[in-house]
């Protein structure tokens, strides 16, 4: 006697089994992608759509940007005051509540780098320590050394980039500089930005003074701590000023083309391999000047302003932000 009735539930129960597996899989495989996905777009986002936050008024293009994650702020130094001052300001990245001090700077440097919830701005004459509600703490009057310099910070210094072929390093611990011990290196860093990591210090573009004539550079000067060494690399084109900020290990880098401080560009340098890549923007680049730039919270601010030539007198800085 045959059982068909037997046989067929046998073979739909078999074959339930086999698609409930192929299910599982096909989810499963789902889950591995779609969470692929997710992380390529957090790192490695090569569009950028931007959002203008805020709007300030200054009376020149130099300033500096800097954020800190546990007051959830940006820091933006500029000058409304004839270029005579250094408006320090504190921007919520949420609320856009407001907080500013205005300190003497009598040569347009505005440099503002973030240590031990300390801050430190650079003018032409002293160094100033505040606090993260901008309250002053302290004035190092004993600075003198620079013009348009770029700073970054590494351990307890900060590394001050001057308009010449050194470096000054500023000790914050016990108040105090330490001058140069750096290698010759023939370029002299005017207006390039910097930045340190795993303690190897990058420097991209700027003016080098070949000839006797100033020249824009597309180098990536990379200064090895542990070496004591210079070596060098180069971006895709040739750039006037940059802005950087770190980001997962990599650089931001940003800044402005031309020596009319115009045609500004954004992109990100991998260190571990050399590579370059432009961002796009929603932002038409070409007809901006960038003023500066930072990252917090896997977003990147800019401040930037429309270029019109001639400048006018007062000029509406533009602060806007973009996920990473």
């Amino acid at each position: 006697m045959f059982h068909f009735k037997n046989t067929k539930e046998k073979s739909y129960s078999f074959y339930k089994k086999k698609i409930m597996k192929y299910c599982i899989l096909f989810i499963g495989l789902l889950l591995v992608f779609s969470c692929s996905s997710d992380n390529s777009n957090t790192t490695n986002r090569q569009s950028l759509s931007f959002t203008d936050i805020y709007t300030i008024q200054a009376d020149t293009l130099e300033m500096d940007m800097i954020s800190n994650i546990g007051e959830n702020s940006i820091y933006i130094s500029y000058s409304a005051n004839n270029g005579y001052n250094e408006n320090l300001l504190k921007l919520n990245a949420n609320t856009f509540n407001t907080n500013e001090i205005i300190l003497p700077d009598f040569s347009e440097s505005r440099q503002i780098e973030i240590v031990n919830n300390n801050i430190f701005s650079l003018s032409g004459n002293d160094i100033f320590k505040l606090d993260l509600n901008l309250n002053l703490i302290s004035t190092n009057n004993r600075y003198n050394e620079t013009y348009l310099p770029r700073i970054t910070s590494r351990n307890n210094t900060i590394e001050i980039f001057r308009g010449i072929n050194n470096i000054l390093t500023y000790d914050i611990s016990n108040d105090n500089y330490i001058y140069p011990s750096f290698p010759t290196n023939s370029n002299y860093f005017l207006r390039a930005d910097v930045e340190i990591i795993n303690d190897k210090l990058f420097t991209f573009g700027g003016l080098n003074y070949v000839n006797q004539n100033w020249v824009i550079s597309n180098q990536i000067n990379i200064y090895n701590y542990a070496l004591n060494s210079w070596s060098s690399q180069n971006l895709p084109f040739n750039v006037y000023e940059t802005f950087t900020d770190v980001y997962n290990n990599k650089i931001i880098v940003g800044g402005n083309k031309q020596n009319n401080q115009s045609e500004a560009f954004i992109g990100i340098y991998d260190p571990s391999n050399g590579s370059y890549t432009n961002f796009s923007t929603t932002i038409n680049l070409n007809t901006i000047s960038l003023r500066g730039l930072t990252v917090l919270n896997d977003e990147l601010y800019i401040a930037y302003l429309d270029y019109n030539s001639p400048l006018p007198n007062s000029l509406s800085i533009k602060i806007a932000k973009a996920s990473l």
